[in-house]
């Protein structure tokens, strides 16, 4: 029957596909901590543009956690996401009470799963105090030594800040650019909004096995 030789047909891609790659994405972070402390907080709007090379997906927030200890007395940290013309498109807030889970000194919490086309975006944290520290490695050693992952989806800009002493709105975009600091203040997770390859067979799986139902109805 040429309906069932193409559905096996489909499911033998399927089972390549499976075998070429995994099923899902795992997500992946947009920076790595290079220290588990904090040293300032004379800043707010603390973070960076990027440029999304390819779709993405973003399914978490993520503000740093200095001490990797959680938020401290009644402050709202805030971590918020940008167009490049400072609209905001998506914001998390961090609270001692519900503070998001904790990974690799970052704190994170689910949004709504949000796709950024291909263009420049800014992601900034803000609420900053002396209890709630974000790091800025210049003070350090003077060298900008936050790791901004490797990743053909994304590409680092530039650094940028708000005004100094200053607790500006977390729906106000920094503008400032510091080309030689690197902070710790602000991630995502994310993955490629394009479907895997092995996602991409089982579609065609399904596909197959719809149109033989129908061929056998007729």
């Amino acid at each position: 029957m040429p309906g069932l030789g193409f559905a096996r047909a489909c499911i033998a891609a399927a089972f390549v596909a499976l075998g070429c790659a995994p099923l899902a994405a795992q997500a992946l972070t947009l920076v790595t901590a290079t220290s588990s402390l904090g040293n300032q907080h004379d800043y707010s709007g603390i973070g960076f543009k990027f440029h999304v090379n390819s779709a993405i997906t973003i399914s978490q927030l993520g503000v740093f956690d200095s001490g990797a200890d959680g938020i401290a007395g009644t402050t709202t940290l805030w971590t918020t996401l940008f167009d490049s013309s400072g609209n905001v498109i998506v914001a998390s807030a961090f609270t001692n009470s519900d503070a998001g889970a904790l990974e690799s000194f970052f704190r994170y919490k689910d949004i709504a799963p949000t796709t950024l086309g291909v263009g420049d975006y800014i992601l900034a944290g803000y609420g900053w105090d002396a209890s709630n520290l974000e790091y800025n490695s210049f003070i350090v050693d003077g060298l900008n030594t936050t790791t901004f992952n490797a990743s053909p989806l994304v590409t680092f800009v530039d650094t940028r800040f708000g005004p100094q002493n200053s607790s500006i709105a977390h729906t106000i975009a920094p503008t400032n650019v510091f080309p030689d600091h690197s902070f710790n203040s602000v991630n995502m997770h994310f993955q490629s909004a394009v479907p895997e390859p092995a996602t991409l067979a089982l579609w065609a799986v399904g596909l197959g096995f719809v149109g033989l139902r129908r061929r056998r109805r007729a």
